[in-house]
Formats: structure tokens, C-alpha cells, sequence
């Protein structure tokens, strides 16, 4: 079903076989037909046969969603937002419906590999109770979610028939921040991550603001984080409030935090976790 130009009518599709392909009753050999003597069938059914999800597995560390069809599957049909991802086959679910993929891959025909977006993957694990395990993780798809290579649309999985996952694997890659804003006149920090962290373990003592990309600096160059207040909740920027004393301290020091050229932050692994409780890269 892979090769377009094959099986798909009866111009295309002849059969050849060798004498040992098949015996009479007698044990008599079969007459061989070569490529070029193969006959045309007598008659030709196409494939009528709309293709079936059989199994998904999801990987939260690769960010791989696989899924396995019936048969062979046209990838360029494929439409990613007619997936979407529950918590549980009963009521009072919670549930993320997926948007376009970072790319798709066909290791093996039937099956087709989508590397989730950015977006989708930090709504998926900022939902504490969706895909934490095999028994939070379900996948419903709509009818004409992919059509095979004769154009038949999928058969729809919903409702109380959405499948289990087959293979989950948690995220155990820790996270990075990926750029930092310091508003003095706010006296705000707002942090962008990779992913979803988790504002509840934030230990702010383990933050500090210095003037020189060296952390190893005097007390005249550097503010350690007495405290402050997170204004944002589980997401991938977190937003958090200087307190009074650092912030003061900050305006009085005369090398640290004036211009974007001598504002640098830092922190240990204790400071915050993603909410797979991986804790992130200092």
C-alpha cells in the first residue's frame, strides 16, 4: 500500500511467480511466469478499508507522540488537531487538544512519529492530572484525522472507545531558562523556561542579581535574594516581586543592575522545579 504506482488498478498490478511457487495434486510444478508474461487479475477491487488507530505511545522526554495504524497511512493527510489527549474515558475530564507538530516521521509504514510543539507540551504538563502516567493518558481521534493510500478517511476513536496509551514515559530532562527581564522600576524578575515550572517550589534565596557574568564576586557587585513574592502561577515564565530590602539594595549599589551590560542573574538547581519535579539547570 506504500508504493503509489503498485496494486492500485488493474493496469498496474500483474502477478509473476516462479515453478516452485506452487504444485497440482499430482506434485507437478506450475508453469513460471516472468515480470514481463505476469497476466493482469481478471478483476480488481481497490481498497475500500478506512484505516484504524490500533496503539499510541507517548514520550515526554523525546516530546514523541507514536502512533500505530491498521495499515499504511498517508502522512500528508495527517492532521494533528484531530487528536486530542484526555486524562480518562469517563466524565469530568480534562483534556488537550494538539495543534500543528514540530515535525513528522514514518519509521515503519503504519505508523507515524509526531515531535510535539512547545506550546502543546507546556499546556500538557501544566495539567497535573493529563498524561502523568499510563492510567492519566488516553488519546481520542476524529474521523478523517489521516487517510490511507486509497484516500479512505480513519475510522473516529471517541468518547468511552478512546484508546490507552500503550508506552508512557515521564519527562526527566531538567529544565533551562531561556532569557531574563529585570524591571527596576517594577522591581520585578520574569524568567522564561523551556517548559512548565513549577511556581510552588521556588526558593527565591537561591536567586541572585550581580553585575558581572563572573559569579564569583564581592558582596558590592552581588544581591543574594533575602525574599520576595511570586505573582505568577505554573507556567513557563514565572514572574516574581523583588522585596523592598533587595530592591533598595540593588539601587544603591553602583555596579549592579544600572544597564542591560552589568545585570546578570544566577541561582542554584534548588531554586525551581518543572512539574515533573526535575529540578533546573543552574
Amino acid at each position: 500500500k506504500a508504493s503509489v504506482n503498485l496494486a492500485t488498478s488493474i493496469s498496474n498490478s500483474h502477478l509473476s511467480f516462479t515453478a516452485a511457487g506452487i504444485e497440482d495434486t499430482n506434485g507437478f510444478n506450475v508453469i513460471s511466469k516472468t515480470p514481463s508474461e505476469a497476466p493482469p487479475p481478471s478483476r480488481f477491487f481497490s481498497d475500500m478499508i478506512p484505516p484504524i488507530m490500533e496503539s499510541f505511545n507517548l514520550n515526554l522526554s523525546s516530546e514523541i507522540l507514536t502512533l500505530s495504524f491498521s495499515e499504511t497511512v498517508n502522512i500528508s493527510t495527517f492532521n494533528l488537531s484531530s487528536v486530542t489527549l484526555w486524562n480518562n474515558q469517563s466524565s469530568g475530564k480534562k483534556s488537550v487538544r494538539l495543534s500543528n507538530p514540530r515535525s513528522l516521521f514514518v519509521p515503519l509504514h503504519g505508523t507515524l512519529e509526531v515531535r510535539l510543539n512547545e506550546e502543546d507540551l507546556n499546556i500538557l504538563k501544566k495539567e497535573v492530572t493529563l498524561a502523568t502516567s499510563n492510567i492519566t493518558t488516553y488519546l481520542a481521534m476524529e474521523e478523517e484525522g489521516v487517510y490511507d493510500m486509497e484516500k479512505n478517511p480513519s475510522v473516529a476513536i471517541l468518547g468511552t472507545y478512546s484508546l490507552q496509551v500503550s508506552i508512557f514515559a515521564e519527562d526527566r530532562v531538567r529544565p533551562t531558562l531561556r532569557l531574563a527581564t529585570l524591571n527596576m522600576n517594577l522591581g520585578h524578575v520574569e524568567l522564561e523556561f523551556v517548559e512548565t515550572m513549577n511556581a510552588s517550589s521556588t526558593m527565591l534565596s537561591e536567586f541572585s542579581i550581580h553585575g558581572l557574568e563572573n559569579k564569583t564576586l564581592s558582596l558590592s557587585q552581588k544581591v543574594d535574594l533575602s525574599g520576595g513574592k511570586i505573582i505568577s502561577d505554573n507556567n513557563n515564565i514565572l514572574l516574581f516581586e523583588l522585596s523592598n530590602s533587595d530592591l533598595n539594595l540593588l539601587k544603591y549599589l553602583k555596579q549592579v543592575a544600572t544597564g542591560k551590560e552589568n545585570s546578570y542573574v544566577s541561582f542554584s538547581m534548588n531554586f525551581i522545579d518543572d512539574m515533573n519535579y526535575n529540578k533546573v539547570v543552574p
